[in-house]
């Protein structure tokens, strides 16, 4: 995966996570959710639960097991090219909706 194409899949999760907050009603938050990108297939991944806390840590187990070090290149060639050194692992974004609690 090329820095171009990472900046282009950070954008188009940011894009997602943003429309899909500004459908939000007041208050709710948006479900966590990842964008694996694997032989230029994108799948969405949303993780929904009773709680926030659950919903995330669902997401981090899910992804903890789907990355090694080496399958997550996307991730570290993002983070690198935005400055961090290469030990890098996640990108995480979180997005709330305006007066949404945390």
């Amino acid at each position: 995966m090329t820095p171009d194409s990472v900046v282009l899949l950070a954008g188009f999760v940011l894009a997602h996570g943003a429309w899909s907050a500004s459908d939000l009603p007041k208050g709710e938050l948006l479900v966590p959710l990842a964008v694996v990108e694997t032989g230029g297939q994108r799948q969405l991944l949303r993780f929904e639960a009773q709680t926030q806390e659950q919903s995330i840590a669902e997401g981090k187990a899910t992804l903890a097991k789907r990355q090694t070090l080496l399958a997550n290149a996307p991730s570290v060639a993002l983070a690198t090219w935005l400055g961090y050194q290469p030990y890098a692992t996640h990108l995480a974004v979180r997005l709330t909706s305006a007066g949404a609690a945390a």
